[in-house]
């Protein structure tokens, strides 16, 4: 189903030394990193405020990520 809210908040926590990216699509195919949090080592946080059909992790090296997601009016 597609996310019809463009108000969508999230933040990262690391355990270990992961390198991590957010990324998000339109139609679950073709993926786009987000515009802050990529090629991450750190805690992070960012936001979407343009609709988004799905988001997931990209890991370029192994270790823990937690993503915490809340949307607007949920």
């Amino acid at each position: 189903a597609t996310n019809q809210s463009s108000n969508i908040g999230f933040g990262c926590t690391i355990t270990d030394t992961p390198t991590y990216t957010v990324q998000h699509s339109y139609d679950g195919v073709a993926w786009f990193n987000h515009s802050t949090v990529a090629s991450k080592t750190v805690d992070a946080e960012g936001v979407y405020t343009s609709p988004i059909a799905a988001m997931r992790l990209l890991f370029a090296a192994a270790g823990g990520v937690k993503m915490t997601v809340l949307q607007a009016g949920q």
